[in-house]
């Protein structure tokens, strides 16, 4: 049997271990676990009135699977696909790369399709999944092109593949303009040979995005997202400020009363969900000049009110008061049930009788289950390795300071782009520091680590040449 086709059953193999645990618990799970605020995108499009509050494409793609059949759970299959493909495309890469031997993607492929956290969200859909799963092998086809020195990029496959993946990434997930924005920085400073090529590709990818907002902005009339989601922070800040008994100058006091009464605001503030302060409220000058005027006069409050929001993305230790892991796979019933009203068909409507399931019960109890035992290293495993949300900041943070050692900074920050981007996005937006966000940097982390190992171990810089030239002619062992 020669080389390729060795290749390909083990491809086939790792297929395999990747979808059978995963089908396995999608079986157990029946139908699966639709988030709650993707209930509501889902029913929104269903009954005529689509809103831009979480994901489209993602609303769009997602409705033939879960509507116009017998089970919403018919989506999973979906999901789990695009999962498995994400894993086996970066792993096929990565060894295409040299990063990765035969047997060591094996060993991968086994790591994803076994890790817990993984089987567990694989069963939650959402655009945040799909999401993360995007940012997998993007991170890898960033790994070629640093490793490559842009050189991956003259291949029309690459970056046609790449130029997608940014796309995906960007419609699924808003914040990721961000990724969009600082990959087309350093790409323009790096890698100045090929400053045409990127010229068409993020062309391309402005036209597609303005192509996307004029369907569903202009076409299907879609209700754009609301500014409140950019104003989690400011919101909780001037909760805070109220809260402590702040000085409020009259001017401001005239735009955030406006909005609800000084007793509104204080009543409504909880030190770890900014949900409650920033709805109704909408990004505009006077709000922003009211934000700044009383932050002037209350730093500690400010400073206090981000700390107190934003400190488990940070705080390794864990804080399970805030992980929200139950609220996802909790009954959302309501979140259909009250968008369709009589217009949803009852075959539909009859799989969220609003009571909770079994499964649902099992799925949102689990982390509090092994957090709460007193096995050996369980819980200890369950809060550092399965559920951290501080985990995707220290990795990010402690490979800077290998590459900073390796004098690598550039190739580690080219490489990093999605990571870094996200954590950015969240530390400044995030509503709630719950766990689902910090999921969406966990898929990609195996890719970093694989890359900050041979980083550390000289082997990067040894395999610039030879990277481009597997990319281009070679085929793995």
């Amino acid at each position: 049997m020669d080389s390729k086709r060795r290749m390909l059953w083990r491809y086939c193999i790792m297929t395999a271990i990747l979808l059978i645990p995963n089908l396995l618990c999608l079986f157990f799970a029946w139908p699966g676990f639709i988030q709650a605020d993707h209930q509501a995108t889902i029913a929104n499009i269903i009954t005529g009135n689509p809103s831009q509050w979480h994901s489209l494409v993602w609303g769009y793609l997602a409705v033939p699977f879960m509507y116009f059949t017998p089970s919403y759970g018919f989506y999973g299959f979906v999901q789990i696909a695009y999962f498995v493909v994400a894993v086996v495309f970066s792993l096929y890469r990565l060894e295409r790369a040299g990063l990765l031997s035969a047997k060591a993607s094996i060993v991968a492929s086994i790591f994803f399709a076994l890790f817990p956290t993984f089987l567990m969200y694989n069963l939650l859909y959402s655009s945040d999944l799909i999401f993360a799963y995007t940012l997998l092998p993007l991170t890898v086809m960033l790994i070629e092109i640093s490793m490559t020195r842009g050189e991956a990029l003259r291949q029309n496959w690459f970056i046609i593949t790449f130029g997608l993946l940014l796309l995906m990434a960007f419609e699924l997930r808003k914040n990721a303009v961000l990724i969009v924005v600082f990959v087309f920085i350093i790409f323009v400073l790096r890698y100045s040979k090929i400053r045409a090529r990127l010229a068409v590709l993020f062309a391309a990818i402005i036209v597609m995005i303005a192509a996307f907002s004029f369907l569903f902005g202009t076409v299907l009339q879609a209700r754009p997202s609301a500014s409140q989601e950019l104003l989690s922070v400011p919101s909780q800040q001037i909760a805070r400020a109220i809260y402590d008994g702040g000085d409020i100058p009259d001017s401001a006091g005239e735009v955030i009363y406006q909005i609800r009464s000084k007793e509104e605001w204080k009543n409504r503030y909880d030190p770890i969900t900014a949900d409650p302060e920033k709805m109704h409220t909408a990004l505009t000058v006077d709000y922003v000049k009211a934000w700044f005027e009383i932050g002037i006069r209350n730093p500690k409050s400010y400073i206090r009110a981000y700390l107190d929001l934003m400190y488990p993305f940070w705080r390794i230790t864990p804080d399970p008061g805030s992980i929200m892991i139950g609220i996802d796979f909790a009954n959302h019933d309501g979140f259909t049930i009250g968008k369709c009203k009589d217009i949803c068909s009852k075959e539909y409507l009859a799989q969220f009788p609003n009571t909770e399931t079994a499964a649902q019960h099992w799925f949102a109890s689990q982390y509090y289950t092994y957090t709460g035992s007193h096995f050996p290293l369980v819980a200890d495993v369950v809060n550092y390795v399965l559920f951290n949300r501080a985990l995707p900041l220290w990795t990010m943070l402690v490979g800077l300071f290998f590459a900073i050692r390796k004098r690598m900074v550039t190739d580690y920050l080219t490489v990093t782009v999605p990571l870094f981007a996200t954590l950015i996005s969240l530390l400044c937006f995030a509503p709630v520091p719950m766990f689902r966000y910090a999921a969406q940097m966990y898929y990609l982390l195996p890719a970093v680590m694989v890359y900050l190992y041979r980083m550390n171990h000289g082997d990067l810089q040894s395999q610039k040449p030879r990277a481009k030239l597997r990319g281009a002619h070679q085929t793995a062992e």
